[in-house]
């Protein structure tokens, strides 16, 4: 439905919801409606196929009232830094977008910051690391590291580092367990995970609460494959369900954490998992980088999404 937003007066920018009134309700004459209300501030927001049918409206409110907000009905591009453009003497705007990792002076800054943070979580958790390393090999006396090979920033691939959290025949039980419990297939399938893993032993359930067997892929961000913060790094066989998104994918480097783990992890769909990447790499900025990454701390002890 085409609908005028009216917050009564309050700034949009205060983050309230505004409330709604349909067009309709404006009546023939909106700047006298408007004068009677009070001159609250509105917010024009239409679909792009509404755009003409209401030009009289957009064009009456945008010569004569001076207190109106204009959402353009734009989708997936990136918000963060897109500039404003016009031509002098002609109703032409240009919205100039600034994708930022695809710049490289961003990008070194991303670096630069990756290098320096691993660094220092690498000396500070050190004695986790070990610990964590002897009770893994304590349990069965099989590897500390379970590394597998995922696709990384080009499309070119590289090894994974984690925690080994799972048994040394963890694909024949999967597959054991799947024919025995095919209810189960669906939930898999949705996310490549299971709430009851049968291919998880003690300490690895431990891990994964925390997210602490992704620990060794600090390792990753000093050998330059991975960043801190990024799209979560894909399976070769994730790769077709990234779908248009995955251009963007590759472009970067994936992350130990990133939108989708302070998002709902575990508990969100791939298809959701992918659309948060995608924003976070059309929008990154440093700040964007701190910030998930506390969130990731307070998420990860209150092992929120995570199994």
């Amino acid at each position: 439905m085409q609908r005028v937003l009216m917050p009564g007066g309050c700034d949009p920018a205060s983050g309230e919801l505004p409330t709604q009134a349909p067009m309709e309700a404006l009546g023939d004459d909106p700047l006298a409606t408007l004068a009677r209300l009070g001159k609250p501030h509105v917010v024009l927001a239409l679909d792009m196929d509404q755009w003409d049918a209401q030009e009289k409206l957009v064009r009456s409110l945008g010569l004569s009232y001076p207190n109106l907000t204009v959402v353009p009905p734009l989708r997936g591009l990136p918000l963060f830094g897109m500039e404003a453009m016009h031509f002098f003497g002609h109703e032409v705007l240009m919205l100039r977008v600034r994708d930022n990792l695809a710049r490289p002076g961003p990008r070194i800054v991303k670096r630069l910051f990756d290098l320096l943070a691993a660094s220092l979580l690498v000396v500070l958790l050190s004695p986790l690391l070990f610990y964590i390393a002897w009770r893994i090999r304590r349990e069965d006396g099989g590897p500390v590291f379970f590394i597998q090979e995922r696709v990384g920033r080009g499309g070119g691939t590289f090894a994974c580092l984690k925690f080994r959290s799972m048994v040394l025949d963890a694909e024949d039980r999967l597959k054991q367990y799947l024919q025995n419990h095919p209810d189960l297939a669906a939930e898999y399938e949705r996310n490549f995970k299971l709430r009851n893993d049968p291919r998880v032993t003690r300490i690895g359930k431990f891990l994964r609460r925390g997210s602490l067997d992704e620990l060794p892929q600090l390792f990753n961000v000093l050998r330059g494959d991975m960043s801190l913060v990024g799209p979560r790094p894909l399976l070769a066989r994730e790769l077709d369900r990234y779908g248009d998104n995955i251009c963007l994918y590759h472009m970067v480097y994936p992350g130990i954490t990133g939108l989708w783990q302070v998002s709902g992890r575990s508990e969100t769909t791939f298809d959701e998992r992918a659309y948060l990447d995608a924003w976070y790499i059309k929008n990154w900025t440093l700040w964007y980088d701190i910030v998930i990454l506390l969130l990731t701390v307070k998420v990860v002890f209150r092992r929120e999404g995570a199994y």
